[in-house]
């Protein structure tokens, strides 16, 4: 059986999609970000992989940045609730306007479906 589980404390790196949409955001928009690595657990197995969308909500806006809920990850077709579950550590635009989203998972994360791609490289 495959693990397919994130331990508490996994980073996860995004890019925002639409950067005039994150520009223009408020409270209570939903945005969206793409995963920009393969995220693998402790036995090498890709459990996010590169690509994977991630839904976050804007909580507040402040500057430079907003507050973010990270909402869902979806892996090979299947949304997962993250909920507040996720921390957002930092929000960077930088000058090619693409936003950066770093995030901390705080609990566990499972997907129960996972890539066809073998197991991350070690």
């Amino acid at each position: 059986m495959l693990d397919r589980t994130l331990v508490a404390g996994t980073l996860i790196e995004a890019t925002g999609q639409d950067p005039m949409a994150w520009s223009r955001s408020k409270p209570g928009d939903t945005l969206f970000a793409t995963v920009n690595s393969d995220v693998g657990n402790a036995n090498h197995w890709i459990v996010i992989p590169a690509g994977s969308v991630v839904g976050v909500r804007v909580a507040r806006r402040a500057d430079p940045t907003p507050l973010l809920e990270v909402l869902s990850v979806t892996v090979a077709g299947q949304a997962y609730p993250v909920g507040t579950t996720a921390e957002v550590m930092s929000v960077v635009v930088p000058p090619q306007g693409r936003t950066r989203l770093l995030f901390v998972l705080v609990e566990k994360f499972t997907a129960w479906r996972s890539s066809a791609r073998a197991p991350a490289s070690k």
